[in-house]
């Protein structure tokens, strides 16, 4: 909706990037700094919206595996915190969770999602049929 109504121009999307790259790496977290994530990743999208840029198949995929993504990086994350892996090297560890997470995300994606957004399309298409 807003794509259409709001014009972002490449200043402000180049702006939000900087603040929010800085921001993340500098600050510590409040309330305050949610929001203000929330609103420059807005702009940012409204932005890479509204013009046409060929993404990366990397992050074409990682949309397309998010919402498993989302479901199993707590689980990951609190095996890593229940076996203190996060004491050999936080950068590591977070490395190796991203990399467990996006391998099981793309199983899930493929063996159970997949299968259910099919079995939805069929019953839809079944449903309109009549």
């Amino acid at each position: 909706m807003l794509k259409n109504k709001i014009k972002i121009i490449k200043y402000y999307f180049y702006l939000s990037l900087i603040i929010l790259i800085s921001y993340s790496l500098f600050l510590n977290s409040t309330t305050l700094s949610v929001y203000l994530t929330v609103f420059l990743f807005s702009v940012i999208m409204l932005y890479l919206s509204q013009n046409n840029i060929n993404y990366n198949k990397f992050f074409l995929f990682l949309g397309k595996i998010s919402f498993s993504f989302y479901l199993i990086h707590y689980g990951i994350i609190k095996i890593f915190e229940n076996n203190n892996l996060f004491e050999l090297n936080n950068y590591l560890a977070v490395v190796i969770i991203f990399v467990i997470t996006i391998v099981i995300s793309s199983l899930a994606y493929k063996y159970v999602e997949n299968i259910f957004i099919n079995i939805g399309k069929n019953l839809l298409r079944k449903s309109d049929a009549k």
